[in-house]
């Protein structure tokens, strides 16, 4: 096994072995890691000794058949690019990582492995998560003050109306209607009270 990952290294350059930017990962063609660089151990904190892992055992996975797929693809297109997120299960961490897939071929053209260079997108996938939460908070805020908002304020206005023009009312109904008004007034309280929340949990 070690013959088999000198040669395919011998076929990456140093440069990509060396990269603090990329990872890189060779992979036989039963699934298992034959290396990986330094920069993607360190950075997805991987024990020492990976090599004959299953590459699966580090996949979510929701991804496995997307990963699968990918590899089929890349033994037919030679090169293929596809987005799988990483599992640590040592730290449970979730790494979003974009791969692009590479045969590697033997001296007859036969491919005998897959070379996988990725870049780590995590955090622009953790932003991008949290610009559509705040998006839908803000929906969530305009449909409130759209809609919810108005009605216990429009009960209140036309409580006062009537409380201020009808002066035939009873005491019973006055009575009434002061209650209503109430609790218009501690529905709308608590309609603006979860807006606030909303901004404050997500602005």
């Amino acid at each position: 096994m070690a013959n088999k990952e000198s040669i395919f290294i011998d076929k990456i350059p140093s440069y990509l072995i060396e990269s603090k930017l990329y990872f890189i990962v060779l992979e036989d063609l039963e699934g298992n890691y034959l290396f990986v660089n330094d920069f993607f151990r360190a950075k997805l904190k991987l024990p020492e000794v990976l090599c004959n892992e299953k590459v699966v055992n580090y996949i979510l996975s929701e991804d496995y058949m997307k990963y699968k797929e990918a590899l089929e693809n890349c033994m037919k297109e030679e090169y293929f690019r596809v987005e799988i997120r990483k599992f640590n299960k040592y730290t449970k961490e979730i790494y979003y990582i974009e791969w692009e897939l590479v045969n590697l071929r033997d001296e007859k053209n036969n491919i005998v492995g897959i070379l996988r260079i990725g870049y780590d997108v995590t955090n622009f996938k953790l932003k991008e998560k949290k610009l559509s939460k705040q998006s839908e908070a803000l929906f969530e805020i305009a449909r409130k003050q759209s809609h919810e908002v108005r009605r216990p304020l429009a009960n209140i206005l036309g409580i006062c109306s009537l409380l201020q023009d009808d002066s035939k009312l009873s005491e019973k109904e006055r009575s009434d209607y002061i209650k209503y008004l109430k609790q218009s007034s501690e529905e709308l309280d608590e309609m603006i009270h979860s807006i606030v929340r909303l901004t404050n949990t997500y602005f």
